[in-house]
């Protein structure tokens, strides 16, 4: 599982009723589009993820966005 993540670019995880989302920091070294939206998280905590340049986490019930610095190359939110 390992090898598979750290080739991605995009991970698609919506529409899954997740609760949470934690990636293990480094697994996804090539990440640039994050797809979270139509879950159920409440607190986006997703950090680091320095490729990232796109975050789709709409459709949740999201209070807290933690601490959004650590994705250095977001250009989007939705």
């Amino acid at each position: 599982m390992g090898k598979y993540l750290a080739r991605q670019t995009h991970l698609h995880l919506n529409g899954r009723k997740l609760k949470e989302c934690g990636i293990p920091q480094g697994s996804t070294p090539q990440l640039r589009a994050l797809y979270l939206f139509d879950n159920e998280i409440e607190r986006l905590d997703v950090g680091p993820l320095p490729t990232l340049t796109n975050l789709y986490a709409y459709n949740n019930q999201i209070s807290n966005f933690g601490d959004l610095s650590t994705l250095g190359r977001l250009q989007k939110l939705y």
